[in-house]
């Protein structure tokens, strides 16, 4: 389950947490057009304007535990096997 809380400043590891993240989703993912992942001073520029206009910055927080299991093997997959 996770928490959403507002983005709290004074919290720093949200900061860090916040650009290692996106900073992840920059080089690996296809949802940014973003070429280079921006560091924790450009991560805290664009958190600090979007506060100042009034915009809800919103932080979640992981509580308990996942896991993973096997796929069903009865079901047919994207190939048909």
């Amino acid at each position: 389950m996770a928490t959403i809380r507002t983005y709290d400043p004074a919290r720093s590891g949200d900061i860090q947490a916040i650009t290692a993240i996106y900073g992840h989703h920059v080089q690996h993912g296809t949802a940014s057009f973003e070429t280079d992942p921006p560091s924790r001073t450009e991560m805290t520029q664009r958190i600090t304007t979007l506060l100042d206009a009034a915009y809800p910055v919103l932080v979640a927080e992981q509580v308990g535990s996942s896991s993973a299991n096997p796929c069903r093997r009865w079901r047919i997959d994207f190939r048909g096997k």
